[in-house]
């Protein structure tokens, strides 16, 4: 198998303008390439511009498509993603805090690794929930000092402290595996 070698932007330039890609202002598209990075830009927002028609093993681009709307794409999404992620930040802190405050509430502070206080009809997936609970907790022990001081000097982790480290996904995860009463309180 042939490796990847490095280009300049020049030859990357030829490769996209070889495959079909029309690039009328080469000077422009070399200046983007410079502070975009390659494989983000051209290979993250490709898709809809490619021939899917064409039998080709080399990637084709479909006919009229421009290096300028590939990259009018690309700076699209990062002006959402720009737009919309302090929103996605409040909102994690606010399902992080609500789960917190009401599984120990309910359960007690470090009673989240027991599966008798999640949904009962669920039991394979609160097991894979709580294995990786237990693997975020030892990941971050050398990584955290909050993990590792409530781990030390008290061993276990209040759930409000562990929540902080827990990715959106793992949270959302704990979330649709709670018992239905509490995901309703969660969600008022």
């Amino acid at each position: 198998m042939k490796g990847k070698v490095f280009k300049t932007y020049n030859m990357q330039l030829k490769i996209l303008r070889r495959r079909g890609l029309s690039i009328p202002n080469g000077a422009k598209a070399k200046r983007i390439l410079e502070r975009e990075n390659y494989y983000k830009l051209i290979n993250g927002y490709k898709g809809p511009f490619l021939d899917l028609s064409s039998p080709s093993v080399v990637e084709k681009y479909r006919t009229g498509a421009t290096f300028t709307e590939l990259y009018e794409l690309f700076r699209f999404d990062r002006a959402l993603k720009a737009t919309f992620f302090p929103s996605i930040l409040v909102f994690e802190n606010r399902v992080k805090s609500a789960i917190a405050y009401e599984f120990s509430r309910e359960y007690g502070h470090d009673n989240y690794l027991k599966q008798s206080n999640f949904d009962t009809n669920k039991m394979d997936k609160v097991a894979n929930l709580l294995a990786s609970l237990q693997a975020d907790i030892a990941d971050r022990f050398k990584k955290n000092a909050a993990v590792q001081h409530y781990l030390t000097k008290y061993g276990y982790i209040p759930l409000w402290v562990l929540v902080n480290i827990l990715t959106l996904g793992r949270v959302n995860v704990f979330l649709q595996n709670m018992k239905h009463p509490m995901r309703q309180s969660i969600a008022r």
